[in-house]
């Protein structure tokens, strides 16, 4: 089994949070449903996602990083796009960055 995950992993599950984050704000504006300040996604689906994705030699504990990698990677670019999102709209996004 592997334990150990390469800088190539991370940054392609990284990627992959990024992408999921830009989905789901996607889902959000398309359904006309108000855009939350703090990322919606859920360890459970940052799990399927490692799941679909990863190499089936992983360890739980390669696992688990990588499922925090995701996470990362997607609260990283949902404070990103909802600031702008914000700032577009006139929100109050100095007071959301403080947040972060």
């Amino acid at each position: 089994m592997l334990d150990s995950v390469t800088f190539q992993q991370v940054r392609e599950f990284e990627d992959r949070g990024r992408r999921w984050a830009r989905c789901t704000l996607h889902r959000f504006q398309r359904s006309w449903l108000e855009i939350p300040l703090l990322w919606p996604g859920t360890r459970e689906q940052a799990e399927t996602i490692v799941h679909a994705f990863a190499a089936d030699a992983l360890d739980d504990r390669a696992r688990e990083g990588l499922v925090e990698i995701v996470q990362r990677g997607a609260r990283a670019t949902w404070r990103e796009i909802t600031i702008d999102e914000r700032a577009r709209d006139g929100g109050l996004a100095t007071v959301y960055e403080s947040l972060g």
